[in-house]
């Protein structure tokens, strides 16, 4: 699901690609909530000196600990740690 959202710079944009793909996706402020097991949390646009800006995602499951959070960038995806 992740792979689907990357790169995408609009919501309402990344929610029509995720159900293209066949999930249920509902959009609630600035996240989606995916098959109500998933949310994708639209963390704003992040400047890159080379490559621009870009779109920034926050994927976790609804029952997920710190650790099990997704960041999403534009062809990346990095499993974030607890908060120190």
């Amino acid at each position: 699901m992740a792979d689907i959202i990357a790169g995408i710079n609009h919501i309402g944009k990344a929610r029509d690609a995720l159900r293209d793909a066949g999930f249920r996706a509902v959009i609630a402020a600035n996240r989606i909530t995916v098959d109500n097991e998933i949310f994708a949390l639209f963390a704003g646009i992040g400047i890159d000196p080379v490559a621009g800006s870009y779109p920034r995602w926050l994927v976790y499951s609804v029952t997920a600990e710190p650790e099990e959070y997704l960041a999403v960038g534009p062809d990346r995806a990095a499993m974030l740690g607890p908060a120190s």
